[in-house]
């Protein structure tokens, strides 16, 4: 093996001391400076967070009573316009109807509720769209639902150029039979 030179020797030294702290610099200290910044930018999150919780804890007390002020207006409302026997009812048979529609994915393009005092009865016209097997379920649903309900009217149309169905119904309910 040959002896260096002082010159080459110089040079090794140099090489070494240059991929040396080019490796320092890269393996070391960026990611340091990155993981500093990182840092840095968590820890600004989380104090904006803790800031936001003081408030929200501040004020808790406020909000609650705000929302506890809201809940009596909404039962208030509640009260007024659902109180008497006949609305109820209505919500009833629409919320049954709407719940048989869902379970076989008809779609109910209208629908009104009404009461009649004259015959004592609630009264829902659906206007629906969906295949032939599933009005055929429906209305099968219909026939085993309780309260009782009778279809006083039934429309069924096959929509053009298509093989579903649109069916034009008015559903009847007798108030005594949604009592609770």
């Amino acid at each position: 093996m040959k002896k260096l030179n002082k010159n080459e020797k110089i040079l090794l030294i140099l090489a070494i001391i240059i991929i040396g702290g080019t490796s320092l610099f890269k393996w070391g200290i960026i990611p340091i400076i990155n993981y500093s910044k990182n840092s840095n930018k968590k820890t600004l999150k989380l104090e904006e967070k803790i800031k936001e919780n003081i408030f929200l804890a501040k004020n808790f007390s406020r909000y609650k009573k705000a929302l506890e002020e809201e809940n009596i207006e909404i039962d208030r409302y509640k009260n007024k316009f659902f109180e008497e026997k006949p609305a109820l009812a209505q919500l009833e048979l629409l919320n049954n109807l709407q719940s048989e529609v869902k379970k076989v994915h008809l779609i109910i393009l209208n629908k009104n509720v009404w009461y009649s005092k004259e015959n004592n009865s609630i009264y829902c016209k659906l206007n629906l769209e969906g295949s032939y097997q599933k009005v055929i379920e429906f209305l099968g649903n219909l026939k085993n639902n309780r309260p009782k309900i009778f279809i006083e009217q039934l429309d069924m149309k096959k929509k053009f150029r298509s093989n579903r169905l649109n069916v034009n119904m008015v559903v009847r309910g007798f108030l005594e039979n949604f009592e609770k």
